[in-house]
């Protein structure tokens, strides 16, 4: 009887899961071509009904187990036993996976910006089979790209990115193509050129898939350490509160979402050599390895991990090796050198293809690295231009689980962190440290397995402490009631009529956030208030900004959030139009990033205010806290300018402060209730370079 209900029970399994195949594969169709042609055309075109199927599908899967024991691969491949295993926590992973497979389907799926670069690899590989991409750049690449005249000139446009998603995509591009032209046989009009909507589509799918693949394996990393369903809540928090969401749903042309399955790749392989080493698993290392350079060469600082683990051995391998042994070992290192440059030689044979060289212009040697020596890290975490933590503030929970981990796993814990660390810096000493046009801190996408570790042990850490989110949701109340409290002593609240709370809490969450600043910027934030006597909000504006060599400052425009400090009044407006600010107080100070130091001409447009006595304004300027020079203005004078040596300036951000001889009550001289320290009224500020010295 047993043997009769267990047989049934493999049919009906068998029954669901091939179900599960067709639906999958309806969902792959409409993903490509989003409808049916005539006469198919009366099977469902929605999404969200295929999504929820398939979810019903592997939900029911689940619930039903075949067998207690884990198949063979050999088993896996029949139906009935492709979703063997699946249980709640897998579950809610894939159910995250069709989410994401919606939202990419509904609300994203596009190729802009280095997007644009790397479709083009992808369509001249799979259709012309070179990486000439001329006639790309003619047909499909933007105008913007400005590339009309290196045409002409007969020499090969050069996209400046990897190639190593290509290969990642061609599956996908050639499946496609082979679909769109058995339409065009059987009547179809859509283009069989690699420029139509279903082959963006398919790099757009092959994206998302290779990224779920991604997470899948830093489920499975993870989860030797945590349990499973802490590390799939986890997994699924990282990927909807992180950059990952935005390269699989708006932007998967880039190669970020595959990049991070090349870097879960080489993470699993390198725990299982630093687990259990042998010949066959570091050479499965360098195969990642090389796959991950050639998909994102930033991906370098990866390398500190194996590198890392072998280092920790060094002195065990110096003592009990023998040379038949260490001969050996250098056996075995030249191999998987030889390896790593198999798996990366597409972008070393790209570079010599495009550039005539295996080192491009864009590699790490040449300009990636320029700022080696002043990395902007400050601003690379900090910044609210594209800053890791102020744009991710999931990380930081990160960080510090793998901080938290140190106690559990004191070593692996270790050269996370280091890799980490490396990273940052390599990264934050890019020319564009920025990344240009993007999501977050893009670049560090693919550090999703590390991260969710880090957020894992967090989690870990979190349930177990219930008190510590007892004491978050106590203070979150009593600032609710202090800023409710505030208000009204202010008069913004009626004090016993009928008021909206949306306005309430904006006005609450404007006050708070200009007294604490961005939370995610913290305690950086804090730190620059109080070097610079500015509010932590102004942060946000003045750290991570463009550097200068010369800048003309309009005061009391719009921009001027970028460079004004401490000791000024809101920006007022003249009769004619023009734009302005009070200074307030005895000082004033102008934030500003330069390039490298140079002796400059400093030239102020201004008025003093208008005291009874007929003496001048005399402004002291002091850079960076040193003395630079004193600066006149008088009634008649409305402008003055000074030579600053080289010396005071420096390289990054820069501070100008500006100490008044007098200042006097607005009230006192205009009239009204004006109670500010009026000292001068700035129209303009420039900074020009008077004479380029060498430092």
């Amino acid at each position: 009887m047993a043997a009769i209900v267990k047989n049934r029970t493999e049919q009906f399994l068998t029954v669901v899961e091939l179900a599960f195949a067709a639906v999958s594969l309806h969902l792959f169709y409409l993903s490509l071509f989003r409808r049916y042609p005539e006469p198919l055309r009366f099977l469902d075109n929605s999404f969200l009904v295929g999504v929820l199927i398939v979810f019903f599908l592997v939900w029911l899967r689940s619930r039903i187990a075949s067998n207690t024991s884990t198949p063979g691969w050999r088993m896996r491949l029949r139906p009935g036993r492709w979703l063997a295993g699946v249980g709640d926590p897998e579950l809610l992973v894939i159910g995250c996976f069709l989410f994401v497979f919606y939202l990419l389907q509904v609300h994203g799926g596009r190729v802009g910006n280095d997007g644009t670069m790397l479709y083009v690899n992808v369509r001249s590989l799979v259709m012309d089979g070179n990486f000439d991409l001329t006639n790309e750049f003619r047909d499909f690449v933007p105008e913007k790209f400005h590339v009309k005249s290196i045409i002409e000139a007969g020499d090969k446009p050069q996209p400046g990115t990897e190639v190593g998603a290509s290969f990642l995509w061609a599956p996908f591009f050639v499946i496609t193509h082979l679909l769109v032209t058995i339409g065009r046989a059987f009547g179809s009009t859509i283009p069989a050129d690699g420029y139509s909507y279903p082959y963006i589509n398919a790099v757009c799918l092959g994206s998302l898939i290779w990224g779920f693949t991604g997470v899948a394996l830093s489920y499975r990393i993870a989860r030797r350490y945590f349990e499973p369903m802490l590390v799939a809540c986890s997994a699924v928090f990282l990927w909807l509160a992180s950059t990952l969401l935005w390269y699989t749903v708006q932007e998967p042309a880039m190669s970020h979402a595959t990049s991070m399955l090349a870097v879960a790749l080489f993470v699993t392989s390198w725990l299982a050599a630093r687990s259990s080493p042998s010949l066959v698993r570091w050479l499965v290392v360098a195969l990642a390895a090389g796959l991950m350079i050639s998909i994102q060469r930033y991906n370098v600082f990866y390398l500190v991990a194996p590198a890392a683990t072998l280092l920790g051995g060094f002195r065990e391998y110096i003592s009990s090796k023998t040379a038949r042994e260490w001969v050996q070992v250098l056996k075995t290192g030249a191999i998987a050198l030889a390896v790593f440059a198999l798996a990366s030689s597409p972008l070393w044979i790209y570079n010599l293809y495009m550039q005539g060289a295996f080192i491009g212009h864009g590699d790490l040697p040449h300009n990636s690295i320029s700022h080696w020596n002043r990395p902007h890290i400050w601003a690379f975490l900090y910044s609210s231009n594209h800053g890791l933590f102020s744009w991710t503030p999931v990380v930081y929970l990160s960080v510090i689980g793998l901080l938290m981990f140190l106690r559990r796993e004191r070593r692996l814990a270790g050269i996370l962190l280091l890799t980490l660390v490396a990273g940052i810096y390599l990264l934050s000493s890019s020319w564009n440290w920025w990344a240009g046009y993007s999501f977050g801190s893009r670049r560090l996408t693919e550090a999703y397995p590390l991260f969710l570790i880090g957020l894992c042990a967090f989690a870990d850490w979190a349930r177990r402490s219930p008190r510590a989110l007892t004491a978050v949701g106590a203070t979150a109340i009593v600032l609710w009631n202090s800023l409710l409290a505030e208000q009204l002593r202010q008069g913004k609240l009626p004090p016993m009529e009928t008021f909206g709370f949306s306005e309430a809490v904006a006005r609450g969450t404007e006050s708070a956030y200009k007294s604490i600043g961005h939370l995610p910027a913290a305690p950086a934030n804090w730190l620059f208030a109080w070097l610079y006597g500015v509010r932590p909000d102004q942060f946000d504006w003045v750290v991570g900004g463009r550097e200068y060599n010369n800048l003309s400052l309009d005061i009391g425009s719009q921009d001027d959030r970028r460079f004004v400090g401490t000791g000024w009044s809101a920006p007022e407006r003249m009769p004619d139009g023009r734009y302005y600010r009070w200074s307030n107080g005895a000082e004033s100070s102008i934030l500003l990033h330069l390039f490298r130091p140079h002796r400059y001409r400093l030239r102020v447009v201004g008025e003093p205010v208008a005291i009874p006595e007929p003496f001048p304004q005399k402004v002291a300027v002091r850079v960076n806290g040193h003395p630079a020079a004193v600066l006149t203005f008088t009634g008649a004078q409305h402008e003055s300018e000074a030579v600053i040596s080289s010396e005071l300036w420096k390289a990054g951000l820069n501070e100008i402060r500006f100490l008044y001889s007098t200042t006097a009550r607005a009230d006192e001289i205009y009239s009204g209730s004006d109670a500010r320290e009026l000292g001068l009224r700035v129209e303009s500020i420039e900074l020009r370079i008077d004479e380029i010295v060498t430092p």
